[in-house]
């Protein structure tokens, strides 16, 4: 089958395949076997069946190979290797073909020579291609290559005879090879009801729904004596469940169900909500380099998959969601704001299914990849970008808002970015203009007069989907009526030159603005639209920004620009709407108004700063209603205005806190907790001598990096390093606030272990050694190793660490709360607990202990698990009328302390306490009466609650004893007090008919320390 192309093992084509045929960059590989059974394993891990074959592309100009098919038969690789040269190759025309013949545009209007160097084949080709577009669907295809004609030429001379290069004709077939993988992913759910039917067979999971699953082996240890066991891995929303592949003598057995989570079972279910980390690994003295492991409190289990990025990323996500949704149970009720308005971590989460899924991975995907905060992504499509004098393949991309271009299909490692605000569009143009295979063109005319060029497969969906979203656009806020760079520049240059301390060289300021020109006159003007390449990384980093561009490059660079661009007049409105209103946010602003630069001219007295700020305070109040104010915003703000306008800083403001670090700026602070653990750890790690230092003066790292993180290290290093760090962090993301700390300790590693007082261990770092340009060589060359992959790795596990922290902590003030009401012990709770979370997960209801109940079932097992040692089966003749009685919202659930309130009696009640209680479930009137019938069912049930042992006893004797005393006939019904009188507070007549003392029955029973 196809399959989305991935990139293969270096050591997978030679020791491990053998080439079959081999046709220019491509393969068809057979699996070796080897006689040694671990390694046959390794190689067919990750099938049902072992796939023996594969079709491989290697782009011979950078070595780089992507596996595109694979198959256990040879008979249908080679009708794959058939399709890929009889259908698809030969739909290949020239890959030099420019706008017109003879000349050429850049993306920004700039005409050029074409070289003209073709031979005349390889123009008669490039006519004959373009003369063939109208007869795209002729099956007399005379105008393109043949199967024979691939097979026979001469690929070392291609390039010069046929005008083809091999880079294209990689970046083609992967496209297309994608598509078609796509398409047989489709074929493959159809099959969804069989694997769903197969699963709920395997698993007691019945209420839920089955996402997807992938064919996979389980690795029991890291050890080449390990033998992996084929299998499939099933999703659910909640569980990761895997079923080991029968063998051949065990497939005619059938073999029960089993639900376990011990390290031999075959049939595995893991609750996403007690995985502690989830991460990627390498296994096997690193030949499987596609494993996955993921880790439980006492439990490893670790997966092997053929496409372990698409798995890792699902079960990522489903883990963070869990994550959110413990959340949800530890922030409680804290989470209200003053202003009463619920956590984004509170409101209810959508339930997942694969579609809804999917679409929540392209929109972030898409938002992640142009910075565009909540911008939900309309469609994309497969383009070639016209980029000096040569094409890109890559993606378009088309939102409500803008029109965005991404280079990282493309196999050429040209990354490229582009972002086109729709307001910023004079017209839309199809063109004539074709690059290579891309045979629709499309003209893009910006307001500034500038003229951007595409080229698609098919022009007209993409033409008239960016059109649409055009519609109502024409008069917002468009690039073109922003303020001229130079304006904005020396508008707030006053501002941020008066900073006390703040020095910048002449020689530093010419080589800033040197870069930054050169870097804009082939990259476009700067603005939205501004094209992103790696050589923008590389100049902000080094020599980086300068002070007359800082304001306009942060929004840019952040994607704060993009979002006001979105919402034109949105910040007007806010001040307008929220003039004079206050709130308990807008009282702790203007606290801190004249705190947050005290030293700065802008804002040492009331005056236009102080004003701007608290303004941009105040809105961001009241977009953010859950938030509310938090300290630091003040700093980053007070910044912020130095080098920009009130809306501007506004919008950064926004795109910081509830885009970049949204996590760090909430009432629990959980984003800059979860920082804290990863960099004392990392620390520990890499900088062992200053973490031990730290430790023996008694000096907690929290002390230093809770104030670095919250205000972005502003106000707490020298201005100039704050500010290249702001720089790299606006750009890179949260990952530079980590490495930062790391590189600023490195630094100052000497001053820090020669100071004894912890009392100045602080001013010693604010005024260390922060020569910018080591710092930033510690921040991506000594710290570089550690990846953003790695790093959300290790954020997910502290956060998960964290969120359970918390949530203990609220459990145990919860559990103390019930224990002040009841007889119960603390650790008595936390046991019931327990085992009250044990059935709610078996009975697939992933609410906490406080929000979730369980059902009559679940009862019974609870019931069973904690009396059955003590007490015979009293509850089988009365749970429905426990439930009637003790569920008090009627939703036929027993929550928590319903079902605690039920076991104190059971447990804890004195013997006249558990009759009343008995008495109450038989009263099926309520009436505080029963009948002859009735007393006799409370008599056996008091019994069996007494005693372990059953009874064949009916009771009727005693209830005719007691009616005779009573003098009451057997047509008769009895009242609970007058039993009570009789048989128990003037007469020992129950103990001695029951044959037990009153110890034994006022006996308080206690529930097993552990489970």
């Amino acid at each position: 089958m196809w399959i989305t192309p991935r990139t293969q093992q270096k050591f997978g084509s030679g020791a491990l395949w053998n080439t079959l045929e081999e046709i220019f960059i491509f393969k068809i590989l057979k699996q070796k076997t080897t006689g040694r059974g671990f390694l046959d394993a390794v190689i067919s891990t990750v099938q049902q069946s072992p796939l023996t074959f594969r079709i491989v592309l290697q782009n011979k100009f950078d070595g780089q190979s992507w596996i595109i098919a694979v198959s256990d038969s040879e008979e249908m690789i080679r009708k794959h290797w058939s399709f890929l040269f009889e259908s698809l190759l030969p739909q290949v025309k020239s890959l030099r073909e420019s706008p017109t013949l003879g000349e050429s545009q850049d993306s920004f209007g700039n005409y050029s020579e074409v070289p003209t160097n073709l031979s005349r084949t390889s123009l008669d080709f490039m006519r004959r291609s373009s003369s063939n577009e109208s007869n795209n669907n002729n099956n007399n295809n005379s105008n393109t290559f043949n199967a024979q004609e691939w097979k026979q030429m001469d690929w070392s001379k291609a390039s010069e005879k046929y005008g083809m290069d091999e880079e294209q004709i990689v970046q083609y077939v992967l496209s297309k090879v994608t598509s078609l993988a796509h398409l047989e992913e489709g074929e493959e759910s159809k099959n969804m009801e069989s694997v769903i039917e197969d699963f709920h067979k395997q698993f007691e999971l019945r209420n839920e729904k089955l996402l997807t699953y992938f064919l996979c082996s389980r690795i029991s240890s890291r050890t080449w004596k390990s033998i992996p066991k084929p299998g499939t891995l099933y999703v659910t929303e909640n569980y990761l469940c895997f079923s080991q592949r029968k063998s051949e003598a065990e497939q005619s057995t059938a073999s029960p169900s089993i639900t376990s989570s011990t390290a031999d079972d075959r049939n595995i279910v893991i609750p996403f909500k007690q995985i502690f980390s989830i991460s990627k690994e390498s296994v096997a003295m690193g030949l499987l380099d596609n494993s996955i492991q993921i880790s439980l409190a006492k439990l490893n289990y670790t997966f092997v998959f053929l496409r372990r990025d698409t798995v890792y990323t699902l079960i990522e996500r489903l883990w963070r969601k869990t994550m959110q949704d413990l959340l949800k149970f530890a922030e409680n009720e804290s989470s209200k704001s003053p202003n009463g308005e619920l956590s984004p971590n509170m409101q209810k989460s959508e339930s997942l299914n694969k579609k809804v899924y999917d679409d929540q991975l392209r929109n972030d995907n898409f938002r992640k990849l142009f910075k565009l905060g909540s911008e939900d992504l309309i469609d994309d499509f497969i383009c070639s970008f016209w980029w000096k004098n040569s094409y890109l393949v890559g993606r378009l991309y088309v939102s409500h808002h803008f029109v965005c271009y991404d280079s990282n299909f493309t196999v050429s490692g040209k990354l490229l970015q582009l972002i086109i605000p729709v307001s910023d569009i004079e017209v839309l143009e199809k063109s004539s203009v074709t690059f290579g295979l891309f045979q629709n063109g499309l003209t893009i005319k910006m307001k500034n007069g500038k003229k951007i060029f595409f080229a698609l497969y098919y022009s007209k969906e993409s033409f008239e989907l960016i059109n649409s979203t055009m519609i109502g656009k024409q008069k917002g806020m468009s690039e073109s009526n922003y303020h001229d760079m130079q304006n904005q520049s020396a508008k707030v240059k006053e501002r941020w030159s008066n900073t006390p301390g703040y020095i910048v060289s002449p020689q530093e300021e010419t080589n800033q603005a040197s870069a930054w020109q050169k870097f804009l006159n082939t990259h476009g003007p700067l603005g939205i639209s501004i094209i992103k390449t790696p050589k923008l990384r590389t100049i902000i980093r080094e020599p980086g920004i300068p002070d007359t561009m800082r304001g306009l490059l942060w929004q840019y660079l952040s994607g704060s620009r993009a979002k006001m661009v979105a919402n034109p007049g949105y910040y007007e409105k806010m001040v307008l709407q929220f003039k004079g209103v206050r709130s308990e946010a807008t009282d702790e602003i203007e606290k801190d108004v004249l705190r947050s630069l005290p030293s700065h001219p802008f804002y040492a007295t009331e005056g236009p700063g102080t004003a701007m700020l608290r303004q941009v305070l105040k809105c961001f109040s009241w977009r953010n209603k859950h938030i509310g104010y938090c300290q630091a915003m003040n700093i980053l703000t007070a910044v912020f205005l130095l080098y920009m306008d009130e809306e501007e800083a506004f919008w950064l403001l926004c795109t910081i806190c509830e885009d970049i670090i949204p996590e760090y700026y909430n009432r629990s602070l959980l984003g800059s907790t979860v920082d804290q653990a990863i960099f004392e750890n990392l620390v520990e790690q890499h900088l062992p001598a200053i973490f031990k230092h730290f430790q023996k003066i008694s000096v907690p790292l929290s002390l230093i990096s809770l104030p670095w993180f919250m205000c972005l290290y502003l106000s707490y290093v020298p201005w100039k390093a704050a500010l290249r760090i702001l720089d790299c962090f606006l750009y890179d993301g949260p990952d530079i606030l980590v490495k930062s700390g790391l590189a600023i300790l490195k630094l100052n590693e000497e001053a820090i272990l020669a100071e004894k007082d912890n009392e100045r261990i602080v001013p010693v770092l604010k005024q260390g050694n922060y020569d910018c340009d080591a710092l930033i060589k510690l921040i991506f060359i000594d710290f570089g190793f550690l990846s953003e992959e790695k790093l959300s790795e290790l954020r997910n596990r502290h956060k998960f660490q964290t969120i359970k922290g918390m949530e203990e902590s609220k459990k145990r003030k919860y559990l103390q709360k019930i224990g002040r009401a009841t007889q119960f012990s603390l650790r008595e709770l936390e046991t019931v607990m327990i085992y009250f979370e044990n059935v709610l997960l078996k009975e697939e209801k992933n609410e906490s202990m406080m929000g979730g109940g369980v059902s009559i079932l679940g009862a019974q097992q609870l019931f069973e698990l904690l009396c059955a040692e003590n007490q015979e089966h009293w509850w089988d003749y009365v749970l429905p009328r426990i439930f009637m009685i003790s569920d008090t919202n009627h939703d036929e659930l027993l929550e928590f302390e319903e079902f605690v309130s039920v076991l104190e009696i059971v447990m804890k009640a004195n013997l006249e306490e558990k009759f009343r209680y008995i008495f109450k479930l038989n009263d099926l009137n309520d009436d505080n009466k029963v009948d002859r019938g009735e007393l006799a069912k409370c008599l056996k049930i008091l019994y069996l609650m007494l005693s372990k042992f059953p009874t064949e006893s009916n009771y009727f004797d005693l209830v005719d004893m007691i009616f005779v005393k009573l003098g009451i006939e057997q047509s008769e019904e009895i009242e609970c007090e007058q039993f009570i009188d009789s048989a128990i507070k003037s007469s020992n007549l129950l103990l001695e008919y029951y044959q037990i003392s009153e110890q034994q029955a006022n006996q308080k029973i206690k529930i097993p320390a552990t489970v």
